[in-house]
């Protein structure tokens, strides 16, 4: 088993950029859908950049639509957008994301213009004169979110450009066909202009695609604008124009012609055929974590793979899952989450690993009224802790054993109010750094898995203090925790779950570049797919002590699986090296 690190490209040197970034905005009308009320109202109040200048190209035009729409749509199309967002409401994150709200700019630090627009070749381009007007603002960027087309007197009013999110068309006919290709992931980010022929992509966020409900997606996706354009201005004003300019893309283009009345037939059909399948999987199917350990050997540092791994399967009523490690004098302690499916909820248990006698049974240690799983545990200054998630009670929890393995009483509320997941805790460079998922959110289903926060206390006790870039990660193959961050050949590796592919589907290493109180970046570096073992249908956390590594596996339990009231054991030799170096 092995880790290839590769080093992250330094930038040269940046031009100066301003303290505040001076920005302005080019709207349809003061009339704008929610999402985009609190995008401009938070950039407002932001430390990196001001408000400068509010360019409203009507000040008569009709509010937005309840969700995005552009013109001519086919009738079932149109007819299956408005059904979904009628019959789906209450499930989306934020109903009222594309409600119409008036703003209300604070004048003393934007001046408002209302400008005139004009059609010329198709395109709606602001007259020369309101052009003059946005140009002797002095802007550094120019955000256009209207229908008005740039020309190139426009392109030179903004230091670094316009920048600009997809816009509705693109935006549906992107997820329409996510949706109908039953893709899991798409990607998000601002286009950047320097002139009409030069248009790149700067990517921000790789987010979770609801195969069932196309509202769902687009009040997702518009929800998380205001934290990507603010976090995009942010690194311009840190690192520089260059090292933005380092991370454009080409911006993707739609290979596929926009859906029409037989495509959305066509998606409709398979819609009734995803509910069909998915509420008989419910009924007849359920899924059956195990978990796996294995002793370390120096096979790893030669790439080889290693020893055979004992699989401890549970009884046919739960689910083993979660597994931590950690050595104890001669003795090595798996801490893991145990399932009841009839209970509905977790509690943490534990096996003890001797290296004469064997293996022990599953044993209960921490039980709480509310569900409990990933059971982080460290020790710190002589004694043992045990960071479990608590989302259902709101909180992030730290235990000190009092008897260990058994004994573990509350010592800490670390974070209250918060549906935060898979919470992992590292010491390093005399701080504790806080690594959590969910934080934030009303919806978990999707930033549970799409978005990382981070925390850093001088104690343990706390206060926790929120890192500048939160969220620092939002990629769903990689940021929610899937372990404990440690050291190989000096470096510091984060274990991340990967639902790119299916839920929980793989683990993904990823190399810590930076970490400090202000910055922090990551490259993934290697991954651990679940083809390690035969009928292996996803992996989703891996943890390592000095003797031992251990992760999880699942399968699926039908009515015709054998059952067993008892767990089993059992030794199982990988049919594939457990690391798999990611292609840079």
């Amino acid at each position: 088993m092995s880790i290839t690190s590769v080093p992250v490209e330094k930038t040269a040197g940046t031009p100066p950029v301003p303290l505040r970034l001076r920005v302005g905005v080019i709207l349809d009308s003061l009339t704008v859908p929610r999402w985009m009320h609190e995008l401009l109202t938070l950039l407002e109040h932001a430390p990196v950049a001001e408000l400068a200048l509010i360019a409203s190209v009507s000040e008569n035009r009709a509010g937005s639509c309840p969700l995005p729409v552009s013109p001519r749509r086919p009738l079932l199309f149109e007819l299956w957008r408005r059904l979904d967002h009628r019959l789906f409401q209450r499930r989306l994150m934020k109903p009222e994301t594309f409600t119409p709200v008036s703003f209300t700019p604070r004048r003393e630090h934007a001046e408002v213009l209302k400008c005139t627009a004009r059609s010329i070749d198709g395109n709606v381009e602001l007259d020369p004169r309101d052009i003059e007007r946005v140009r002797v603002a002095d802007l550094d960027v120019l955000l256009n979110f209207s229908e008005v087309t740039p020309n190139v007197a426009l392109y030179h009013s903004a230091r670094f450009g316009i920048w600009s999110f997809d816009d509705d068309k693109y935006l549906l006919d992107t997820l329409f066909w996510k949706v109908f290709d039953y893709s899991l992931v798409i990607e998000d980010g601002i286009n950047i202009s320097l002139s009409r022929r030069d248009t790149m992509r700067l990517p921000c966020s790789c987010s979770s695609v609801d195969n069932l409900l196309l509202s769902r997606n687009t009040s997702n996706l518009c929800s998380k604008r205001s934290t990507i354009l603010l976090q995009c201005l942010s690194d311009l004003e840190q690192h520089g124009w260059q090292h933005l300019q380092s991370s454009l893309k080409p911006r993707p283009v739609l290979s596929r012609n926009a859906p029409g009345n037989v495509d959305t037939a066509r998606l409709l059909l398979r819609l009734a055929f995803r509910a069909v399948r998915q509420q008989s999987r419910r009924r007849f199917f359920h899924e059956q974590w195990f978990i796996a350990f294995r002793k370390r050997s120096i096979c790893e540092q030669s790439g080889r793979e290693g020893s055979d791994f004992t699989i401890l399967r549970a009884p046919s009523d739960r689910f083993y899952a979660d597994p931590f490690v950690i050595d104890r004098g001669e003795k090595s302690y798996v801490f893991f989450e145990d399932y009841s499916f009839h209970k509905g909820k977790g509690v943490i248990s534990y096996v003890e690993i001797d290296p004469v006698h064997g293996c022990s049974s599953p044993e209960i240690v921490l039980e709480e009224p509310y569900h409990l799983s990933y059971p982080c545990i460290f020790e710190w200054q002589g004694d043992i802790y045990l960071l479990p998630e608590t989302k259902n009670n709101k909180t992030v929890q730290l235990y000190r054993a009092s008897d260990f393995p058994r004994g573990w009483q509350l010592a800490h509320v670390l974070l209250e109010g918060v549906a935060a997941v898979d919470s992992t805790v590292l010491h390093h460079n005399s701080k504790f750094w806080l690594f959590t998922s969910g934080i934030g959110t009303s919806d978990p289903w999707f930033d549970g898995k799409a978005e990382l926060f981070l925390y850093y206390s001088d104690s343990l006790s706390g206060p926790w203090t929120p890192h500048k870039q939160n969220p620092i990660v939002s990629d769903i193959r990689r940021c929610r925790p899937a372990g404990h961050v440690f050291s190989a050949d000096g470096q510091l590796f984060r274990p991340g779950q990967d639902y790119s592919a299916a839920d929980s589907y793989a683990v993904t290493l990823n190399l810590i570049d930076v970490l400090s109180e202000t910055e922090y970046h990551e490259t993934s570096v290697a991954r651990i797919p679940p083809t390690w073992i035969s009928d292996n249908l996803g992996t989703h956390t891996f943890n390592r002590s000095d003797r031992y590594e251990v992760l999880d596996g699942r399968t699926l339990i039908t009515p015709l699986s054998r059952r067993s009231s008892r767990p089993v054991f059992e030794t199982i030799t990988p049919v594939r090296p457990l690391i798999e170096n990611v292609a840079q």
